[in-house]
């Protein structure tokens, strides 16, 4: 408010209260009055205050202060819990073709930020190239482990590198995923089936069989044993999907306590898969779905 706006408003004020109206209405008003000149003020001078105080606004870049100094070349990152310290920590990768993958492994050091010491920097090479990567803690021992999509090989086109608890990832003799078929993209750790372990949905826009043809169910579902081994049941518990598949979103979309699957396709009708409660996906499509046949990402 300017300052002629701000005499006028109180000699307004002013006249109202003494010359035109009884004394109930005064009161009445007064109250009226000063919550709404309160509720000015403050949210005003909140506003001054947080544009004045940068630290105070909602979101910063503080990336000079908070990560390693210098530019690096990532194709992938994910927040994870590396160790048992508080914080998250931060893991990243990159590829390169004939020479296998750097994953970087940075540990939260709180307000000394994250990997920006060499004790808090670690660094884990593996032979394959890595198309994605998701953590989650296979194993239960309170840190994350990680689970790699990689270029196709002879075993399959995924692996999981186990955390020794400190930040140390390394591959399990005795352990071994189902052959995991060549397009897959992405994978979700999710408990699929709700009896307390995590399970494995893998899905891809063209994904192919051993023999190099279309597989009909473009993807892999893996359930969890219980005691940490997985099986392929893909063909008992999920349909069969077009191609075309480029992201997932994950949900209990009908309240039953079971989480759901919405498939996002690139140019063609996205897909709801309900989840009837014991892990397996019946397509609800075009009963649950208006029809977008056109590109929706």
């Amino acid at each position: 408010m300017n300052a002629y706006f701000r005499l006028w408003f109180h000699f307004r004020v002013w006249k109202l209260l003494f010359h035109d109206l009884g004394t109930c209405s005064k009161k009445i008003i007064c109250v009226s009055l000063a919550i709404l000149l309160s509720s000015l003020v403050i949210g005003c001078s909140q506003k001054r205050g947080i544009a004045n105080k940068p630290k105070q606004q909602f979101y910063q870049d503080i990336t000079e202060g908070y990560l390693p100094s210098g530019k690096v070349s990532i194709q992938g990152a994910t927040f994870a819990r590396v160790d048992r310290n508080l914080g998250s920590d931060l893991v990243w990768f990159n590829s390169t073709a004939g020479k296998g993958t750097k994953i970087k492994i940075l540990l939260n050091e709180g307000s000394n930020g994250i990997g920006r010491s060499k004790k808090a920097s670690k660094v884990k090479r593996i032979n394959e190239n890595i198309r994605y990567l998701a953590n989650v803690d296979i194993d239960r021992n309170g840190t994350d482990d990680l689970v790699l999509i990689t270029s196709p090989s002879k075993k399959g086109s995924a692996k999981v590198l186990f955390n020794n608890g400190k930040g140390y990832f390394y591959s399990r003799l005795e352990f071994e995923l189902p052959f995991i078929n060549s397009g897959i993209e992405r994978v979700d750790p999710i408990d699929l089936d709700q009896d307390g372990d995590v399970d494995f949905l893998f899905t891809g826009s063209k994904v192919l069989n051993k023999n190099g043809k279309i597989n009909r169910r473009q993807g892999h579902v893996l359930i969890n044993d219980g005691r940490g081994q997985f099986k392929d049941q893909t063909y008992l518990l999920w349909p069969k999907l077009p191609l075309g598949l480029v992201s997932t979103a994950i949900a209990d979309y009908d309240q039953d306590g079971f989480p759901d699957i919405f498939l996002v396709y690139g140019n063609a009708q996205n897909r709801l898969l309900i989840n009837n409660g014991v892990g397996r996906f019946i397509d609800k499509t075009n009963w649950s779905l208006p029809k977008i046949l056109d590109q929706s990402t």
